[in-house]
């Protein structure tokens, strides 16, 4: 016991599906294209670039399309610098499936990106946009910190202390002591 868990083992983690309604058919058909592994891979290619064109042109889901695919492999070459640019770009413009990638990113252990303060800034901005995963990865990142925190506390303290006000006396040693166990 005294342990923070949550039954996530089974959890599909959907935070990152994006809804094509507001997507361009241009950035539709590329992304179809480009994921799709039936069709040559110099079309692929194409499509690939295509999108990068997109996306240095400004639109948001062109930018969330290459950012993830330049942060799993696959089509690209891995460069967690610039996914995380891209994701940058398209998060600030309220894509909240961005918003919740980039900080998944910088909540990652990937050295050239990790950023925990920017990784609960952009999960909280996704949380609020309404992304029930990223407010489900909050509480967990928050439990973590809670963990840190209890094991901590309990190597400086060398045991647990309890929540009890300073005595009733008003002297200043009196309250000075009961802040240094907190």
């Amino acid at each position: 016991m005294n342990r923070f868990s949550f039954e996530d083992e089974e959890m599909q983690d959907d935070g990152e599906q994006i809804s094509t309604y507001a997507m361009s058919y241009a950035c539709q058909d590329l992304q179809s294209v480009a994921n799709n592994e039936s069709f040559p891979l110099e079309e692929r290619d194409e499509a690939a670039e295509q999108l990068e064109q997109l996306a240095e042109d400004g639109d948001a889901y062109a930018q969330y399309v290459i950012g993830t695919a330049y942060r799993d492999g696959g089509l690209l070459i891995p460069d967690t610098v610039k996914a995380q640019k891209l994701l940058e770009r398209a998060a600030e413009q309220d894509l909240d499936a961005a918003q919740y990638a980039l900080g998944k990113l910088y909540l990652s252990n990937d050295a050239d990106v990790h950023d925990p303060a920017k990784g609960i800034y952009w999960m909280k901005r996704s949380a609020d946009s309404g992304n029930d995963f990223a407010a489900y990865r909050l509480g967990k990142e928050a439990a973590k910190m809670c963990q840190k925190t209890l094991r901590l506390r309990r190597n400086i303290c060398g045991r647990p202390r309890t929540m009890e006000t300073p005595t009733h006396s008003t002297s200043w040693e009196s309250y000075t002591s009961w802040a240094r166990a907190f």
